[in-house]
């Protein structure tokens, strides 16, 4: 997954050397097939030399090696990779991604991070918070790849003995600690906010429990919820609620696209 510190770090490499960006788009099919990434650079390489200045010329033929040799020592994974070379600079990057890009080669005094810019616009990064009254996981998703950033548990007496405490009483101490373990969560993602923004929040949990944790939710912060679901936490996997978020953020993209059309 590639954030925009990284596009901007890669963006201002330079080297009056030359640097030769590379990408290369992968077949999840063929993945236990190392020769796909290096056929595929052959072949980007050979039709970008036709048309290329001899000074480009000249880059090119100094890199290939090197990132042959990365390639063909490397088992595929991912849907794309990106690789930017320099040698006499020192430049080397090699990162995985699983969005698919255009294989394609090139040379300049700079990186080339233009296909890495438009991952970012095209796939946006929204947060899932999975939410119960003393239990939260938070996970970031963008590019297709989902990270737990956070798993927050609380203790929520919800279940014991309320002993010589009135009926009242107890459930208001209750609701006091899930006011508390809500607010962790939301201090979570506002500290998610602050070191990246966040462009889409989608909630999973119970009615009741989400709401709450709405209610909670600083005013900039509440826009950003495109929308929530039910989770069933004894059944199901954490793939299927990913899942689930996903597919609210598709439907929300698609609206957005629809408005688009129909304005």
């Amino acid at each position: 997954m590639i954030s925009r510190q990284d596009v901007t770090r890669l963006a201002s490499l330079e080297s009056d050397d030359g640097i030769l960006s590379v990408y290369i788009k992968l077949d999840p099919r063929l993945r236990d097939h190392r020769a796909q990434a290096v056929s595929k650079f052959k072949g980007a390489l050979s039709r970008f030399l036709r048309d290329a200045t001899a000074v480009q010329i000249d880059i090119a033929t100094r890199e290939q090696d090197k990132i042959l040799a990365f390639l063909e020592g490397t088992a595929p994974s991912g849907r794309s990779m990106a690789i930017f070379s320099s040698q006499p600079a020192g430049v080397w990057e090699a990162i995985v991604l699983d969005v698919l890009i255009p294989t394609m080669v090139t040379a300049d005094t700079t990186t080339n991070t233009g296909s890495l810019a438009r991952v970012l616009t095209e796939y946006p990064r929204f947060v899932l918070a999975v939410v119960q009254r003393d239990r939260a996981t938070i996970y970031s998703s963008q590019q297709r790849s989902a990270t737990e950033e956070a798993d927050i548990e609380s203790d929520v007496h919800g279940q014991h003995d309320q002993g010589g405490w009135s009926q009242a009483r107890f459930a208001r101490h209750i609701e006091l600690q899930v006011e508390r373990h809500l607010k962790q969560v939301v201090d979570e993602l506002q500290s998610l906010q602050d070191a990246e923004p966040i462009n889409h929040l989608v909630l999973g949990g119970t009615t009741e429990v989400v709401s709450e944790l709405v209610n909670q939710l600083p005013d900039p912060m509440a826009n950003l919820v495109i929308g929530s679901f039910g989770v069933d936490f004894k059944h199901e996997t954490e793939s299927e609620i990913l899942e689930k978020a996903r597919v609210i953020l598709r439907d929300f993209e698609r609206s957005e696209e629809e408005e688009l059309w129909f304005a």
